[in-house]
């Protein structure tokens, strides 16, 4: 019998090796976990550091992202209106008003009560007075990100192995779209956190059923949904995952299945109760949501259209939303009739989405992903496992849900930072894909996978492998960011790609490594090899460096006809390459050739060990991805500095509100007209909002008049780059140029930092047209110094006025104000309009100033330069609005 069994195990060994596989204990095949560790009976004597050396890793790696996320967090100013919704919020928790009996849903979007309460109740605690929540906030943003890179990490080891883990918390330390709103005062991170918190809890409860498993994971769908509505969704999917797999995957029976579903439901409705009791109470109905005003759910699901110019309501580019069925559903029945209507918003709305989620997430992280779903796939044709199969896609399943969710509860695609939670299961999938096609690259290097006969079989998964990263590389190198890069660091554009070549080199370099099998051994074995691989290298550097040398040979054949049609539209590198890629790929090809031939002949002369090598793969992917990004992450850094804040919404408000605060101008309680919410939130104010026409602040400046009359507002307050963002009409009322009847300006200040103009009218009482007597020409441009070096340069051009109005040639004078006008010009500029068509006055009266002053001042050299340049400005400006003007009457 001995004789016998030993024959049949050398037998079974024999096939095993021809055909490629391995004998391997129970447990899930390496090609979907990629890095499992081999287990040892015997007791592992190493030290802590050693047996730990995951646990250490996963630290420094949270370091590394803890620095990522200060390195580019704005401690001031609040760039997020949602965020003041939070702030204020979290002091009415704090004050009890939050639980009155005759606490009030609808107090508008500042006062916004219609938001899930437990993102505001983390805040609460730290909402009293002399707290500065909005540090606070970001405080606890950073902390949920990191603590989402740990959940990250403990789902990939449970799912995919310890290196995927590893792999997938590398990339989420440092991915710029990760880090972008890691640490903002809004609900991103922590729901982030939480939603991986439940796809932890569903793998856990799937791999190791119990009823506590279950009940956790219905406790942390309900804490995600008392985050955001969106996940109230999901406990309901933990349920029917666990309901399939239950019961048709591991058939225990439909008793414990009912039982184990039944428990995520009930633990996320019991875990959930004060959210939905607070529905109840306020909207006097059961329902899911307190967000929506006068809009069931069902008719939010039915808005289709729109486009995203809807939000800032620009004149003339509104497009309204439609209700699909034209009527609101009423009932199951309707719903199903209206099913084309609804698949139709799902699949264009997912589109949208998924459009901005691929430049976002960047192609390598979506890249490896397929890498990951291919290797589920594979593992699953070899060993028939379902419960592998579900588990390998499961994270997959997360992601489509919220992207579908989005996609059909939304009229039209809104904003990226809504698919930002699906950035964190999209990393752990990557993570996957870089393992599993690390223990694929290995396996063909060292000889372990061998190559069939078949040509196509052998290279028809080549040429998708380099298809696929040709996508990656071209994704990678093309970004706008690089292109600012570029002005930032260097004049040569070509410098930018450095950083992101380096990275793509590396990433093409792992794809090509099955090249090498098209090899036989004897290469590795032979003195050719010692000439092919040093020339190899110096041939793929000597093209990095210098592109253009095979860049018009690869323009001439890419333009060569063919069938009436070019190569470009032909060739699929082309395409994918995008824009100047190409002159590269003879660069990577020879350096992928070059890499790839050491590690086979490292690998076929026993000089390095395969689990090495893997673990030198993963980590190449992921310093190949912190590489490509390098540029987008020096663009995200200078544009998240303090010094450059002249895009954001509320800089220079916090600062304008705390002075006017401290001088007593605006009292609190006041009903403050703003096109933003910072200025009310920071003033404690109402913010006003025009519910009839949607809008926060009006479009015209006849409007605006028709406001300040109405009396509906207390205060006006008009920022320069907001309004000339989106209220091109009405930005001069930011320079407090015009008179309105029935307002005067009580603040105006220029802040040079942020490149704005920040002016608060008062409501109910005239500008003052009295120039103050009693005062000599000299105190008053003494006066409009001063008031000119503070920035408040609306009432230093009044003492200018005043003493031009003496001598309409005082020297001083007209440089003061050509001072001003040139400062006032300069926030006008970097918009797609004119600055006469922003405001008319601006330029022709810094025109005339500087004409003036050169006439006055002929002793000054510059003047005169001076005044020719902005003549030249105006004269450019008149032609181009002139021009627009006939092309329309053209039309």
């Amino acid at each position: 019998m001995g004789k016998k069994s030993d024959a049949s195990d050398k037998k079974r060994k024999k096939d095993e090796k021809s055909s490629g596989l391995k004998s391997k204990p129970d447990g899930p095949d390496t090609a979907l976990a990629g890095d499992k560790e081999k287990t040892d009976a015997a007791p592992d004597e190493r030290g802590f550091l050693s047996r730990h050396w995951d646990v250490w890793l996963l630290f420094i790696l949270l370091v590394v992202g803890l620095f990522f996320r200060l390195s580019v967090t704005l401690w001031e100013p609040m760039i997020f209106p949602d965020s003041t919704q939070y702030a204020s919020l979290a002091r009415e928790i704090r004050s009890g008003e939050f639980f009155s009996s005759s606490y009030r849903i609808e107090e508008g979007f500042h006062k916004s009560r219609r938001l899930p309460p437990l993102y505001p109740a983390l805040l609460a605690p730290f909402a009293s007075a002399g707290t500065d929540i909005d540090h606070v906030g970001i405080a606890l943003s950073i902390a949920m990100s990191l603590a989402a890179m740990v959940i990250l990490y403990l789902a990939g080891v449970m799912l995919y192995g310890k290196k995927s883990a590893l792999a997938a918390a590398g990339v989420a330390s440092f991915h710029t779209f990760t880090i972008w709103y890691a640490w903002p005062m809004l609900t991103e991170a922590t729901f982030t956190a939480l939603y991986m918190g439940v796809i932890l809890a569903s793998v856990y409860a799937l791999k190791k059923p119990s009823l506590t498993a279950f009940v956790l994971c219905g406790v942390m769908g309900a804490l995600c949904y008392m985050t955001r509505d969106v996940g109230v969704s999901a406990a309901f999917v933990a349920a029917g995952g666990a309901a399939f797999k239950l019961g048709f995957i591991d058939r225990i029976g439909w008793k414990k299945t009912t039982l184990f579903t039944a428990a995520v439901i009930l633990a996320f409705l019991a875990a959930a109760s004060p959210y939905l009791i607070h529905i109840r109470a306020r909207t006097g109905s059961w329902g899911l949501t307190v967000q929506m005003e006068d809009t069931s759910v069902t008719e939010q699901m039915q808005l289709f259209g729109g486009d995203r110019f809807d939000r800032d309501r620009l004149k003339g580019k509104e497009k309204q939303t439609k209700l699909i069925g034209g009527r609101e559903a009423r009932g199951g029945l309707d719903l199903v009739f209206l099913a084309p209507g609804l698949m139709k918003k799902l699949v264009l709305n997912m589109i949208n989405y998924g459009s901005e989620l691929l430049y976002k997430w960047d192609p390598t992280v979506t890249g490896f992903m397929a890498v990951s779903i291919i290797a589920t796939l594979a593992a699953f044709k070899r060993k028939k496992d379902y419960a592998e199969l579900m588990l390998g896609l499961w994270t997959f399943v997360w992601i489509l849900q919220l992207w579908a969710l989005y996609a059909l509860i939304t009229p039209y695609m809104v904003d990226d930072r809504y698919m930002y939670p699906l950035m964190a299961p999209a990393i752990l999938m990557a993570g996957h894909g870089a393992a599993a096609g690390a223990e694929w690259m290995i396996e063909t290097l060292s000889g372990e996978r061998p190559a069939r006969p078949e040509f196509w079989r052998r290279v028809v998964p080549l040429l998708a492998l380099a298809a696929v990263f040709s996508a990656l590389m071209g994704g990678m190198t093309e970004p706008d960011s690089v292109k600012r890069f570029a002005m930032l660091t260097s004049r040569s554009p070509e410098y930018a790609y450095y950083f992101t070549m380096i990275g793509a080199t590396s990433l093409f370099c792992l794809a090509a490594a099955g090249l090498a099998r098209f090899f036989p051994d004897s290469w590795y074995r032979n003195e050719r090899f010692y000439i092919l691989a040093p020339a190899l290298l110096a041939a793929g550097l000597i093209l990095l460096v210098f592109p253009d040398v095979t860049s018009n040979f690869n323009e001439s054949i890419l333009a060569r006809p063919v069938g009436g049609k070019k190569m470009e539209a032909l060739v699929l590198g082309r395409v994918l390459f995008r824009k100047d890629l190409y002159k590269y790929a003879p660069a990577l090809f020879c350096l992928g050739l070059f890499v790839t031939s050491i590690l086979r002949w490292s690998l076929k002369g026993g000089k390095a060990d395969p689990r090495t090598a893997s673990a030198s793969f993963i980590a190449v992917f992921v310093l190949s991805v912190f590489l490509a990004h390098l540029p987008d992450y020096m663009d995200l850094k200078d544009r998240m500095d303090p010094h450059s804040l002249a895009n954001k919404y509320s800089a220079g408000h916090k600062e304008a509100a705390n002075e006017m605060k401290s001088l007593g101008i605006v009292p609190p309680g006041k009903i403050i007209c703003s096109r933003k919410t910072f200025m009310a939130y920071y003033l404690e104010g109402t913010w006003y909002m025009d519910h009839e026409k949607k809008e926060p602040i009006p479009k015209t400046m006849d409007e605006v008049k028709e406001l300040v009359k109405s009396g509906k507002i207390d205060y006006l307050v008009a920022d320069s780059f907001t309004l000339k963002s989106v209220r091109p009409a009405i930005v001069r009322l930011a320079y407090g140029l015009d008179r309105i009847p029935g307002a005067r300006v009580v603040y105006s200040r220029f802040f040079p930092n942020y490149q704005r103009v920040i002016t608060v009218y008062e409501v109910g009482s005239e500008e003052s047209l009295a120039v103050p007597y009693g005062r000599s020409k000299r105190e008053r441009l003494d006066a409009a110094r001063s008031l000119m070096q503070k920035g408040y340069y609306h009432f230093a051009l009044k003492e200018i006025n005043a003493a031009l109005a003496e001598d309409e040639n005082d020297r001083e004078a007209l440089l003061l104000a050509g001072q001003i006008f040139a400062s006032y010009y300069a926030t006008l500029l970097g918009s797609r309009l004119p600055t006469m068509a922003l405001d008319p006055e601006v330029l022709p009266t810094l025109v005339s100033v500087s004409q003036k002053y050169a006439e006055v001042a002929p002793d000054d050299p510059q003047s005169a330069e001076k005044a020719a340049h902005f003549r030249r400005m105006f004269e450019a400006e008149k032609n181009e609005i002139m021009e627009k003007a006939r092309s329309r009457n053209g039309r």
